[in-house]
């Protein structure tokens, strides 16, 4: 049962290539696999626990495949543009996993005892699939036609807030690995300053006008906006930081401001003789002075004993 569940993966697959998932034939044969699929995994109730694994996992990663290639068909007839592409193809993902941390008994029928063997294994390979989606989506230009583009309120930049997040409550499961929980804060403030600078980017090729491609990079307007964006998240945390009495954080956010003086004069002095430059140097100079009066450095935690 197991084999061919994982049989009925690639087989779905060409079918949605062929964009009719669940139209005619193809509907019926959907049916009779979740009726009969159904009847199967209750039957393995007293099976070995490899074979529970196998064809349950098949069973979901089945339907996933098949909602995704379904609304993928959806978004091609709609001739929605490629961020709808990417943001239709994830949802079902999202949702998947979705139920999968806060929700298992609703996809763990009619395993149900037998789900939390394996749903480590699950979402281990749900958030592989969301991190693969998530890095197709940092090059992708996120064109929303026929709504206009909005900056972090568009469909692809939503998707990656919703992942980041769904990414986020696995790095706190229980059934998540070690290493990974106990690096959750640093992880998190990653991603999320990576999917800032992308949407930074995104914003300044559709509202700038400037082509997505490399010499976006190389444009003023981005490098100023990136530079102003990093200056702002680094203030942000220094303040957070200093009010909270987080000493890495404010180190990091530290580091983060470095990083944006050594742009400012290594890349961006280029530019510095244009309206952009000078608004970028003037930002950061006006922040900095900022930070001197909100943030001040945390206390270094003691490391001495308490006195005999």
């Amino acid at each position: 049962v197991g084999v061919l569940f994982w049989v009925s993966l690639p087989v779905s697959g060409v079918i949605g290539v062929d964009g009719q998932v669940f139209a005619g034939w193809s509907g019926l044969a959907h049916l009779g696999l979740a009726v009969l699929g159904l009847r199967s995994l209750a039957c393995l109730r007293s099976s070995a626990g490899a074979a529970q694994t196998t064809a349950h996992l098949g069973w979901l990663w089945t339907w996933t495949l098949a909602f995704c290639l379904a609304l993928r068909e959806v978004a091609l007839r709609a001739d929605l543009d490629g961020g709808w592409l990417l943001a239709m193809i994830g949802l079902p993902l999202l949702l998947m996993h979705g139920l999968a941390l806060r929700k298992p008994h609703w996809i763990a029928h009619p395993l149900v005892d037998e789900f939390p063997r394996y749903r480590p294994g699950l979402l281990m390979s749900q958030v592989l699939a969301l991190g693969f989606l998530l890095l197709l989506s940092l090059f992708n230009a996120g064109a929303s036609a026929p709504l206009a583009f909005v900056p972090l309120l568009n469909p692809l930049e939503l998707f990656q807030l919703a992942a980041l997040i769904a990414l986020a409550l696995w790095m706190r499961d229980a059934d998540a690995p070690a290493l990974v929980r106990g690096r959750r804060s640093a992880l998190f403030a990653a991603g999320g300053f990576v999917l800032i600078t992308d949407a930074t980017l995104r914003a300044v090729h559709h509202l700038g006008g400037i082509a997505w491609n490399e010499r976006l990079l190389s444009a003023s307007l981005a490098q100023t906006s990136l530079a102003v964006v990093w200056s702002i998240l680094g203030v942000a945390g220094w303040v957070i930081g200093s009010r909270r009495g987080n000493r890495p954080l404010w180190l990091a956010s530290a580091v983060l401001m470095a990083v944006v003086l050594a742009k400012l004069l290594l890349i961006d002095r280029q530019h510095l003789g244009n309206l952009f430059g000078i608004a970028s140097f003037m930002a950061y100079g006006l922040l900095c002075t900022l930070v001197g009066y909100l943030a001040p450095a945390p206390p270094r935690e003691s490391t001495q004993g308490a006195p005999a």
